[in-house]
């Protein structure tokens, strides 16, 4: 029963979400983004280097502001007409200096696109995962520390700017660019799930204690 009480009490602590933070800010403006269609609901998403990071947890203060640059692969685009659709990024996603020294790198996770607009059918929004990520803070950046002492992984996301729906460009194969705007958001637990956490652990400590275990 006892060990029932030890599992019960991971199973709610891993069930738990997580608490995504605000973490930079970046965009190009326009120019920031292309589409090169092979077909149907297959071409390439291509991004404008460099896309300089605007602003970190909603200041301009750290240094990572005006000093660090985005550099987003180019997205594989395959799915069926109407969606949904997933995009294979061809390599890692990188935040470079102005000399091109990397300041962060990471695995991005295969993305969707997500219906966003009216009636929910423009699919504007790529939304992936960045995972395996390593630091190297050479320009004394607190957010890149925070990265790097998290020890969590980065939700990524893109909001495209275009002069039609994307949806169509897919469906159709038209090629088209226009700008983005995009985030890197760290994921931590959430404050319920680190007390749920620190029961789990005395509780069973107690339980070891009492060799009940």
């Amino acid at each position: 029963m006892k060990k029932w009480i030890s599992i019960i009490i991971l199973a709610v602590f891993i069930g738990t979400p997580a608490l995504a933070v605000p973490t930079m800010e970046f965009s190009p403006g326009t120019g920031g983004w292309s589409y090169t269609p092979s077909g149907p609901v297959a071409g390439i998403f291509s991004f404008a280097q460099t896309i300089p990071v605007n602003r970190v947890l909603g200041g301009t203060t750290d240094t990572l502001v005006g000093a660090g640059f985005v550099y987003i692969p180019d997205l594989l685009v395959s799915g069926t007409p109407g969606g949904p659709y997933l995009l294979t990024p061809v390599s890692s996603i990188e935040i470079r200096d102005a000399a091109g020294n990397v300041l962060l790198n990471g695995a991005l996770g295969i993305g969707d696109l997500v219906p966003v607009g009216p009636a929910g059918v423009a699919y504007t929004e790529i939304r992936a995962d960045i995972t395996n990520i390593t630091v190297t803070n050479t320009i004394g950046s607190d957010i890149l520390d925070a990265i790097a002492a998290a020890g969590y992984g980065l939700d990524f996301n893109l909001t495209i700017l275009s002069s039609m729906y994307i949806q169509d460009t897919i469906d159709v194969g038209i090629a088209d660019s226009d700008g983005l705007t995009g985030t890197m958001t760290t994921v931590t637990p959430a404050p319920g799930a680190i007390l749920l956490g620190s029961v789990g652990v005395v509780l069973v400590g107690w339980l070891r204690r009492r060799r009940a275990l």
